[in-house]
């Protein structure tokens, strides 16, 4: 090492020592003053800016990592970062910058109405910061939805390090999360394992069962090993069917869970008939056969065509019941065509046609359509 290099570094390390003992002091002195308001800050004020921004510049500047531009602060700016970047980092880093920067400026831009996960991004990183205004300022938002992601977001933080003030504040507030189906939750591995066994202390009921639900969504794609097939198992009846109330399986919409994913929560198909049983909901029972029709009919058609047109009756219930034979011809066609023949002319009858023509095994497809190619819209012959 040569003599320049060591003053070099002797400098480096001095300025470093002196720098973090004046951070440790303007710690102090914005603790003193209070935390970031809600109101806009003007650029350059000083209790817009915080030690630990300030200590990641500094330690930019030393590593050669980035470097002092003041970026422009926007939601147009933040929108096309979120589109266009490939660096979740980048985003977090943004949104930290923005609330820094401009607290009052992100609460009006998201008071807009905007999308979970931008809600979720920019609360999580208010709650990083001032998690006690982010706390004060979710509950305030005007959209449902928009309201319910943010308080989401700044009471998991919450809930991490106050289990018991999260408590609360989920008590004052549980209404608030019964408004919205599903909201955006960045736990990920143990963290959401934990997550889960602290929302399992809540009060049971439809807000409890949302936020679980939110939770178990980071588990997608579901296999044998996945920690929301441990909860499940664990689970009591009772709280399973909270979350099934609460929408446990509808993510990714329609058709996303196949027959083998659905088969690793046992009770659930039963449990989720016999919801609709009772409830008597359409809603219900199209949830339901979104998970389990293609099951149940490949194992027994009748039964599932009697319960879907009684159950969902018009016509989306007759859709529903000629989707089943696409499935029943897969794995049973001899059945699945002499419960078409029973059935009596008419809309089903020939909506039933194409799902039988699509299911037919390739060794059966020249036969299905022999038989099945010339009929008419009410499954009748056609007239030549």
């Amino acid at each position: 090492m040569n003599r320049t290099t060591g003053l070099v570094i002797a400098t480096c390390l001095f300025c470093a020592s002196a720098v973090t003992g004046w951070l440790v002091s303007a710690s102090a002195s914005v603790a003193r003053r209070g935390r970031i308001p809600v109101a806009s800050a003007e650029p350059g004020r000083a209790d817009a800016v915080t030690p630990e921004a300030l200590l990641s510049k500094f330690e930019r500047q030393l590593t050669g990592r980035g470097n002092a531009v003041e970026r422009p602060w926007s939601g147009e700016v933040f929108e096309r970062l979120f589109k266009d970047s490939e660096s979740w980092r980048d985003i977090r880093e943004y949104s930290e910058g923005w609330v820094r920067h401009d607290p009052g400026a992100v609460l009006a831009w998201v008071q807009g109405g905007r999308e979970n996960e931008k809600v979720r991004l920019l609360f999580e990183a208010w709650a990083k910061i001032d998690l006690e205004t982010a706390l004060a300022t979710a509950p305030r938002l005007s959209a449902p939805e928009t309201r319910g992601q943010a308080l989401f977001s700044a009471l998991q933080a919450l809930w991490r390090i106050d289990p018991a003030r999260a408590r609360a504040v989920f008590n004052q507030y549980a209404g608030v999360f019964s408004e919205t189906e599903e909201y955006r939750s960045s736990a990920r591995g143990e963290t959401a394992v934990k997550d889960l066994e602290f929302l399992k202390t809540l009060p049971p009921g439809p807000a409890r069962g949302t936020l679980l639900v939110s939770v178990m969504g980071n588990f997608i794609p579901i296999d044998d090993h996945s920690p929301a097939v441990s909860f499940w198992q664990a689970a009591p009846e009772s709280l399973k069917r909270e979350l099934l109330a609460a929408g446990f399986l509808d993510f990714g919409g329609t058709g996303h869970f196949s027959a083998v994913r659905v088969s690793l929560f046992p009770e659930a198909e039963a449990l989720l008939r016999t919801r609709a049983e009772s409830t008597g909901d359409g809603r219900d029972a199209a949830s339901f056969l979104d998970k389990f029709a293609e099951a149940w009919a490949g194992r027994d058609l009748p039964a599932a065509l009697k319960w879907t047109q009684e159950y969902m009756p018009g016509m989306q219930g007759a859709t529903r019941a000629a989707g089943l034979f696409r499935y029943a011809a897969a794995s049973n066609f001899d059945l699945a065509l002499r419960t078409w023949q029973s059935l009596p002319d008419g809309t089903l009858k020939g909506k039933a046609v194409e799902s039988l023509l699509e299911g037919a095994p390739a060794d059966r497809e020249a036969e299905a359509r022999r038989i099945l190619g010339p009929l008419n819209a009410r499954g009748q012959p056609l007239k030549h």
